[in-house]
């Protein structure tokens, strides 16, 4: 499945992404394994985001901040491991807001 954020990031601010983790049916699943890498639109790892490892709950937040939310288009693409399986989710965030004097 793939999202976009409706609400768009302020340059070089924090933003929290929250992820759930759900089955075919709907039910709330903890996934064994979580990682989250964040690209920009030339698919080019943003601020050494890659395969960034995180604790393993039905539902977790992503921090982005500072550097991770430089201008441009981002995506954040969510690998787990559900069941013995991969998963893997992208979630478009959009423009990031140019705030001016913001270095």
């Amino acid at each position: 499945m793939i999202t976009t954020l409706s609400k768009r990031p302020k340059e070089k601010s924090s933003y929290t992404v929250t992820v759930s983790f759900t089955d075919g049916s709907g039910s709330v699943v903890v996934p064994s394994e979580i990682t989250w890498s964040l690209y920009d639109k030339d698919e080019n790892v943003v601020n050494g985001r890659e395969d960034v490892s995180i604790s393993a709950d039905s539902e977790v937040d992503i921090e982005l901040y500072g550097d991770d939310l430089v201008l441009g288009k981002k995506v954040l693409l969510i690998e787990a491991t559900i069941d013995g399986m991969p998963v893997k989710d992208a979630v478009y965030i959009p423009s990031i807001v140019d705030l001016p004097g913001v270095d």
